[in-house]
């Protein structure tokens, strides 16, 4: 991976991931099998957690496919650790402001966006 092509986004709408990409036949399910994808998930997780909120909506996406994810989920999150790759020196800065705080708020929903159940998915953004 580290001479791999790196990525400026954690996820793009390239990967349109479903529960019909999760493999079916015994040969696509065997050849899963040894694939780390729960461990990567984690990984990302604790990433996201600790010091990469940016993390947050493609940690999101591909945790729904743990219990079977297939080649595609897979190479979504081979593009997340592209990502990661090409952001090593990213991080949660704290500085102090002498100016008075202001709190900014934004949100956005995606209508319909979990193409296996059909529901929206929203999310919020608080700057202080």
């Amino acid at each position: 991976m580290r001479d791999a092509k790196v990525f400026k986004q954690p996820i793009t709408s390239q990967y349109t991931l479903s529960k019909e990409q999760s493999p079916k036949t015994e040969k696509e399910i065997e050849a899963m099998k040894d694939v780390p994808y729960s461990n990567a998930i984690g990984s990302v997780i604790y990433l996201m957690v600790s010091t990469r909120p940016d993390l947050g909506y493609a940690t999101s996406v591909l945790s729904k496919y743990m219990e079977n994810p297939g080649k595609f989920h897979w190479l979504a999150m081979k593009w997340v650790f592209r990502f990661l790759l090409g952001t090593t020196k990213v991080g949660l800065v704290y500085k102090k402001q002498n100016a008075s705080t202001i709190i900014e708020g934004y949100s956005d929903s995606y209508y319909v966006g979990d193409r296996d159940n059909r529901r929206s998915t929203s999310a919020y953004l608080l700057l202080i």
